[in-house]
């Protein structure tokens, strides 16, 4: 039994120690909440199993299990949540890591959305025009008068 609890621990451990040299090294919001979204969602219930199965049986086990269900369910909902709030605020991701248009290195990729209610083109919160310094929003209908020219 306390080998199993050892190894457990030792596991969540090595995940906890990944995220947190990923949150240190890693250039952008985006992909350090990816590395730390994945490797939280593991680290940390493998910890909660661990202190579980060596406090026994009782109410603290109990406790433990739920905490670690919870953090299986929750972690990936509050990174999805983190990434969306930082794409809507117009967070920059670092230049390495934006998709390149194809044919030209460097550049953005124009995309966009297609709203559920109206069937309408939307921009996207992250869409900008990488020869300007600031983020700059697509009107609502901008796409189709493009496209109409």
């Amino acid at each position: 039994m306390n080998l199993l609890v050892t190894l457990l621990a030792l596991t969540g451990l090595f995940f906890l120690s990944i995220a947190a040299l990923g949150f240190v090294r890693l250039p952008d919001v985006y992909s350090r909440l990816h590395v730390n979204g994945i490797v939280d969602t593991l680290g940390a219930p493998l910890l909660l199993a661990a202190a579980a199965l060596h406090v026994g049986w009782d109410l603290a086990a109990g406790k433990l299990l739920l905490g670690m269900v919870l953090l299986l369910v929750g972690s990936p909902l509050m990174g999805h949540l983190l990434s969306r709030a930082a794409l809507r605020s117009r967070h920059p991701a670092h230049r390495k890591t934006l998709p390149d248009e194809p044919g030209r290195k460097g550049t953005l990729r124009p995309s966009a959305s297609t709203c559920a209610l109206d069937g309408r083109h939307r921009a996207l919160p992250g869409d900008f025009d990488p020869e300007r310094a600031h983020p700059r929003p697509v009107p609502v209908g901008a796409q189709e008068a493009i496209a109409d020219r």
